[in-house]
């Protein structure tokens, strides 16, 4: 497990991951601090294999940096898909990768900003300890979310922004988190979760046990997904307004 404090003093992130039946890890997190903006983007490479990986370290690197320094979270996964795009134009037919991402921007003036693309859920824990679900992952006719390198006919990626006071917990997560239900039409529905992180993600918990915590339950699934969890605590002198 890993904590950190940012310098910029807006939440206090505690990050870990744990490997289950994969040869490829295509989980990657990366954080930026610019100061009054931080972002956290968290990818899940499509598929066991190198490329797949490959993809999700170039967006979530390219959609923090780019996050942190516009506090738009829209335009780093956009800049996020040119640098993938362009990656699956340069290799050989069949090697082409594709990525889900969800990048998290705090500004202490603007609030919390998400965007998404495919199923790297998001979920609220607010001051009353009542659980969210922040991100929607079916975007599509067919249940299938989009990714980084492929969007459907509507807005493309989604877009959600909150006040920095409704929130005291966020927790992103890849699909290993959710994959652990057995139901297969649950399998991906990130507010089947919900009960689980109501106990486990709770107030009276700090960060890092609620990250063990969290991290433990998936890896009770049956699926074997490599799985990151960020566990982000809004700190209360911001989410107050002082």
């Amino acid at each position: 497990m890993i904590a950190h404090s940012p310098p910029g003093e807006l939440a206090v992130l505690y990050y870990d991951s744990i490997a289950g039946g994969r040869d490829h890890n295509a989980d990657y997190l990366h954080i930026c601090d610019a100061g009054r903006s931080l972002a956290v983007a968290v990818a899940d490479g499509d598929g066991d294999h190198a490329d797949a990986a490959e993809c999700a370290q170039i967006t979530a690197q390219i959609a923090a940096a780019v996050a942190a320094s516009t506090g738009d979270p829209v335009e780093a996964l956009r800049a996020a898909k040119h640098y993938v795009d362009d990656r699956n134009h340069s290799v050989v037919p069949g090697r082409e990768g594709a990525s889900s991402a969800t990048v998290v921007a705090i500004n202490r003036y603007s609030g919390i900003s998400l965007a998404w693309a495919g199923n790297v859920p998001v979920w609220g824990l607010t001051p009353d300890g009542q659980v969210e679900t922040l991100t929607v992952p079916f975007c599509h006719p067919s249940t299938t979310p989009c990714s980084v390198s492929s969007r459907h006919q509507d807005a493309w990626p989604h877009f959600s922004i909150v006040a920095l006071n409704q929130f005291t917990r966020l927790v992103v997560a890849t699909q290993g988190l959710t994959t652990h239900l057995t139901s297969p039409d649950r399998r991906d529905d990130p507010t089947a979760t919900n009960t689980h992180l109501h106990a486990l993600a709770a107030h009276y918990h700090d960060g890092g046990y609620a990250l063990n915590q969290l991290l433990l339950l998936a890896d009770s699934g049956t699926d074997r997904d490599n799985t990151t969890i960020a566990v982000i605590d809004l700190l209360d002198h911001y989410r107050e307004g002082k």
